[in-house]
């Protein structure tokens, strides 16, 4: 579930706040491109 939604992230760098769930926003909520630039 966590690397989908990593997946999903990568694909909508762009749209992470339009996600309908996020496990990265419960485990980064305060720095979510940074987390993401990292599965980069």
């Amino acid at each position: 579930m966590i690397i989908q939604c990593h997946l999903n992230g990568l694909h909508k760098k762009g749209q992470a706040d339009a996600w309908p769930f996020s496990d990265t926003y419960l485990l980064q909520p305060k720095s979510r491109d940074p987390y993401l630039t990292l599965w980069q």
